[in-house]
């Protein structure tokens, strides 16, 4: 199964980045536009995981939002990789709670380093909602402008790529709540 861990993004913030999109798309027209049930924020890419791996994940998962609590997060502003003069990926920058955020993808490369699952950890996290890929266009991130609301992440969420006709699903498999401020 090919996997990764991520956040979801509250809906409203999702409607809010549906309304902002058309101006940055009628500028770049080059490029494959993410469908918008498949925004999300990546903790982490797996790829290919063995089923006998599960339980292991699991536990990894458990363990990383042991002491986590809710926090909040935003979307602001626009960048891409690898550069803004050859980018290739089109995304959102995320800010807000960044410090727990970034414990939490700690706190989940820490717990899958004592599994037998393989996976990419960057030397340097950079969470972010992926809005184009392929787009092959210099661009100014100045001259876009994307903001969103304030939201609260409560969970993160286990998903599965599943390869369609119409293109990738991503697939929920379980998801993991954080405490709450009482359960600390």
């Amino acid at each position: 199964m090919r996997l990764f861990v991520a956040l979801k993004l509250a809906e409203h913030v999702k409607n809010e980045l549906k309304q902002q999109l058309p101006i940055i798309r009628n500028s770049l027209q080059l490029g494959k536009w993410v469908p918008e049930e498949n925004w999300h924020i990546t903790l982490l890419f797996l790829g290919e995981v063995d089923e006998k791996e599960m339980e292991s994940l699991d536990q990894a998962l458990n363990e990383a939002v042991k002491n986590v609590v809710p926090f909040q997060l935003q979307l602001k502003n626009i960048s891409a990789f690898p550069s803004e003069n050859k980018p290739n990926i089109l995304w959102a920058g995320v800010h807000g709670d960044l410090q727990m955020l970034n414990k939490l993808y700690q706190n989940f490369v820490e717990a899958l380093t004592k599994t037998k699952i393989t996976f990419d950890a960057k030397p340097k996290y950079t969470p972010h909602v992926t809005l184009a890929r392929k787009v092959n266009v210099p661009f100014k991130k100045e001259n876009f402008k994307l903001t969103s609301s304030v939201w609260q992440v409560t969970s993160l969420t286990l998903y599965q790529s599943v390869f369609t006709v119409s293109g990738v699903k991503y697939q929920p498999i379980l998801t993991k709540e954080f405490l709450n401020e009482r359960e600390k």
